[in-house]
Parts: C-alpha cells; structure tokens; sequence
C-alpha cells in the first residue's frame, strides 16, 4: 500500500513538474489508454482462469449490480442533500 501512495505521489510530482509543456499531454493520454487497457486484458485473463469466480458469475453479476445501483443512489442522495444545504446558506 506503501509503495502505491508513493507512487501516487510522485506522479503528483511530475505532473507539477511537466505541467507546462503541452505537447507531452497526447502523448501521456495515449499511454494512459494502453495502461488502462492491458490491466482490463490481464484482469480478464485472471478472472477467466479461475474456476471459482466462473461458476459464481451470476450471483457475483446480481451483487455488483446491487452495490452498484446502491453506490450511485446514495451518491445521488448525498450531492442532493448538499445541494439543497448550500442552496438554503446561499439564500440566507
């Protein structure tokens, strides 16, 4: 966990850095895609190879769509209730 944070934090970092030049920001945003990209490939790969997660596919689809559906409802809840707390401070 260590290691990511720092990671994170040293990309920070260089972004502070490189944020000024323009012309490496299609570069970074490519790279970005094949980055993204292959982990989705190489978590495909992980998933399909095991036995387990396969047999439970469709219980384990029926949770995420459920955490899913409640993750953004709540999100929804939430920026509501902050929207209509600043809307009233604003009025006042």
């Amino acid at each position: 966990m260590l290691v990511l944070v720092l990671l994170f934090v040293v990309g920070v970092g260089l972004g502070i850095l490189l944020r000024e030049r323009k012309s490496l920001s299609p570069r970074i945003a490519w790279l970005t895609r094949v980055v993204v990209c292959s982990l989705m490939v190489v978590l495909g790969i992980l998933v399909g190879a095991n036995p387990q997660v396969m047999q439970n596919l469709a219980g384990l689809g029926l949770q995420a769509l459920a955490l899913a559906i409640g993750a953004v409802a709540g999100s929804i809840l939430v920026v509501r209730g902050l929207y209509l707390a600043t809307e009233r401070k604003s009025q006042s």
